[in-house]
């Protein structure tokens, strides 16, 4: 059974061995110029780099309030981002 390790870094701290390995493996384009972006990685038993992933923090948003004082307009289109929600949970 192999045992892997796992590690997460941002882009900007990746060490030039991991960045080289990334840039040579990857079959899809890695976002560069996003400084943002986070780079995890697998190594197996013998602390050899065998997988990385690059991802994007995201903001999910949960749930809102609106205004009891707010125009009939933005209800409205409050009501249609509720609606799309909805819709996109289902």
């Amino acid at each position: 059974m192999s045992k892997f390790t796992a590690r997460i870094c941002k882009w900007v701290g990746l060490p030039y061995a991991d960045l080289y390995n990334l840039m040579t493996w990857s079959t899809s384009n890695v976002d560069a110029d996003n400084e943002s972006l986070l780079v995890g990685s697998a190594s197996n038993e013998r602390a050899e780099p065998v997988a990385y992933v690059t991802a994007a923090p995201v903001l999910l948003v949960d749930s809102y309030a609106v205004s009891p004082q707010a125009s009939k307009r933005d209800k409205l289109e409050t009501r249609l981002i509720e609606n799309w929600r909805a819709y996109l949970n289902n």
